[in-house]
């Protein structure tokens, strides 16, 4: 039976699906605040199968450090730009051009990062 879930869940990457949730989460990429000089950044993180593949965000490519372990630090400002308000999640594609496929991840965003902060007046905590 796991085989063939494997096999299903490679013809489904292969046809350019996204991963499905649960199928290798160590591979997907991760997103942190982070401080890069005056401004904070978006720090994305994350694997590929080798350095020819092109990593875009919100389909835009971007430049990464590092080679199958990849990084890129994206200023707040710039994201702004790429992405809708109150967006609460980022697209990141590995578009291997050897190949001719694309895997796409969805990577949740700090909250209220891009908007949509709602000021409290008062929070009431309680214990039960």
């Amino acid at each position: 039976m796991r085989t063939i879930a494997t096999a299903a869940t490679a013809i489904f990457l292969m046809a350019g699906g996204s991963a499905p949730l649960g199928a290798e989460p160590s591979s997907a990429p991760r997103a942190k605040l982070v401080h890069c000089g005056a401004q904070d950044c978006l720090k994305i993180s994350g694997r590929r199968d080798s350095t020819s593949v092109i990593v875009r965000v919100n389909g835009e490519p971007v430049l990464v450090e590092g080679g199958t372990r990849w990084r890129t630090k994206l200023p707040v400002v710039r994201l702004q730009r790429m992405s809708p308000r109150f967006a609460r999640t980022a697209s990141v594609t590995l578009d291997n051009p050897l190949s001719r496929s694309e895997i796409t991840h969805e990577i949740d965003l700090p909250i209220g990062l891009l908007g949509g902060t709602t000021p409290l007046a008062a929070l009431e905590v309680t214990a039960w």
